[in-house]
């Protein structure tokens, strides 16, 4: 033990192996920083490439990542073929963030050893963090080959794959980590890991609660956001600021941090750490040599603005673009999604729209539609909220209300979001979750379908005494679907982009979400202060979409009958 070592020092202070044998001891023990100062000890006595690596290892564990590198640098240049010195090298990397040479250090590595299962684990884990996910995939299915049954690396193939739109595979992975039965502090983390991915909060809350004790210097983010998805926000924001302020680089920890602080209007702070999402595994990078549009005046600039999530974050994000034009840029530059480029041109024709990543250098300054916000300091009070700032085509309007004819009222439905979301589980359901409308008086209200992709094929067999008419096939972009929707008298959707073409056309709009939700919609209120022609609908139990259907469907009796009611 370490007695019996500390004592063989005592008698033998310049034998290097006692030294290095009682670094050993004490890293077993969980006492790295007295581990370092033997290492180091026995460094003095004698050069020893394997000691370096040994005290690179024990500073990383000490949280001291820029020595870890310097100790394995060493190492390496002492024996650069050495796998270990490689490994511990690409650790001290990647803690640090460094990507790009943690993956260097990586590759080596497993150019030295191939067979190294975990060697290949911390590529396809670095990969996924260069937004390589792919790749990731890849890389990860092969450590999990070459080191089946590895909690870490399992979660990590899961993770990869639904970041890929492969969310079925995905969700197989979780649940073979879910179903392990692990012992130790790390097993039980990754298995809580895997819960919260599946959305099992409970039961992921009780596992890191398990892991932590066993080994209090685990931390973990999923443990906050399974809090969130139970409601307790505040004791997520807690554990947020401590995971923060633990590991202040740490930027998925700001981020989180950062969206869990706008849900509680908190917005002063909250857009400055929801600023880290730009340095998080998901974000697109942005590498130019002209600066980041921030504080700087606008005035005779040329400026480039993108879409940086999904189709409903960027028309969501578009209404700042009237203030970006008052600040009297000479030009505007506007990347996003193809399906938004006709309706854009029209709502906003003062800019240029390009496709993504597909302008022009010539610009002086840059941002994301997302860091619009931070740069103009939006509070809940001066959220630009003036709707309508879309403006569907007159054209396709007139044509739309021919087709539709008079009688009824005219109530959109979309009921399921798109795939590639990692939440879309949780923020779908089956048309068949909409059966409560069928009560409604089917002389007074006309059922039509906004629904895309693969659930719209749900119209074909709708809920029993319910018809839904379907013009999906003509809905090819989103301009055809604003000038529906302008037609329309209701719109009954999921937290999907219809929802916020509704919204920003100034149409009636009763939104259904998940028991705990995205940022934008804060918390126990039933109106978003961002449409105001938004009515918020939610679940009281998780994953029970018949509470808020019932509701929907009591009000919208009252609606037919009184249909003069304002809402």
């Amino acid at each position: 033990g370490i007695e019996l070592l500390a004592r063989s020092v005592a008698i033998c202070p310049n034998d290097a192996g006692y030294r290095r044998n009682l670094g050993g001891a004490l890293r077993l023990a969980g006492r790295p920083l007295e581990a370092c100062e033997s290492y180091r000890a026995s460094l003095a006595l004698r050069n020893d490439p394997d000691v370096l690596i040994d005290l690179s290892n024990a500073q990383f564990e000490a949280g001291n990542a820029k020595e870890a590198e310097q100790s394995a640098r060493k190492a390496v240049q002492s024996s650069a073929k050495r796998f270990e010195a490689q490994m511990a090298l690409g650790a001290a990397l990647f803690a640090m963030h460094r990507f790009d040479q943690a993956l260097s250090a990586f590759q080596e590595a497993v150019n030295l050893d191939s067979t190294s299962g975990p060697a290949y684990r911390r590529l396809g884990i670095t990969l996924y963090h260069l937004g390589r996910v792919g790749k990731a995939a890849e890389i990860l299915l092969l450590a999990d080959r070459l080191s089946p049954g590895d909690a870490e690396t399992m979660n990590q193939i899961a993770m990869a794959l639904e970041r890929n739109g492969r969310s079925e595979d995905a969700r197989q992975w979780f649940n073979r980590v879910a179903q392990m039965q692990p012992q130790g502090a790390d097993g039980l983390f990754h298995k809580a890991n895997a819960l919260e991915a599946l959305d099992r909060p409970e039961e992921a809350i009780d596992a890191y609660r398990h892991a932590i004790a066993l080994n209090p210097t685990l931390w973990a983010i999923g443990y906050a956001t399974a809090l969130e998805k139970l409601g307790r926000t505040d004791e997520a924001l807690e554990h947020y600021r401590l995971l923060k302020d633990r590991e202040p680089s740490f930027p998925l920890g700001h981020l989180n941090y950062g969206m869990a602080l706008l849900r509680k209007k908190r917005f002063n702070e909250g857009w400055k750490e929801y600023d880290w999402r730009r340095f998080t595994a998901t974000a697109l990078p942005r590498n130019y040599p002209q600066p980041l549009w921030r504080e700087q005046d606008i005035s005779a600039k040329r400026l480039l603005l993108y879409a940086e999530q999904g189709l409903g974050d960027t028309i969501l994000m578009a209404r700042y673009v009237p203030l970006v034009l008052a600040g009297r840029p000479s030009r505007v530059i506007l990347e996003c999604q193809p399906e938004l480029t006709t309706l854009f041109s029209r709502s906003f024709p003062q800019i240029e729209l390009a496709p993504m990543q597909g302008s022009s250098s010539e610009f002086d300054l840059h941002a994301s539609l997302f860091d619009l916000p931070l740069i103009f300091n939006t509070t809940l009070e001066t959220i630009p909220a003036a709707v309508p700032y879309l403006k569907p085509s007159t054209e396709k309007v007139a044509s739309w209300r021919s087709r539709l004819g008079a009688g009824g009222m005219k109530i959109g439905l979309a009921w399921a979001g798109g795939a590639s979301n990692t939440l879309n589980r949780i923020r779908s359901m089956p048309l068949s979750a909409m059966a409560p409308l069928a009560g409604v008086d089917s002389k007074a209200v006309r059922f039509i379908s906004l629904q895309k992709g693969a659930p719209a094929k749900e119209v074909a067999t709708p809920p029993a005494g319910m018809f839904i008419e379907d013009y999906n096939a003509d809905l090819k972009d989103f301009d055809e679907t604003a000038a529906l929707i302008a037609c329309l008298d209701l719109v009954i959707t999921v937290d999907t982009a219809v929802a916020h073409v509704s919204g920003a056309l100034g149409q009636k709009t009763w939104l259904l979400l998940p028991f705990s939700w995205f940022w934008l919609y804060l918390e126990n209120r039933s109106d978003s202060p961002w449409y105001p022609t938004m009515r918020l609908f939610r679940q009281s139990t998780r994953g029970d979409w018949s509470g808020p259907m019932k509701q929907i469907a009591a009000e919208l009796h009252q609606l037919v009958q009184s249909p003069q009611r304002q809402d």
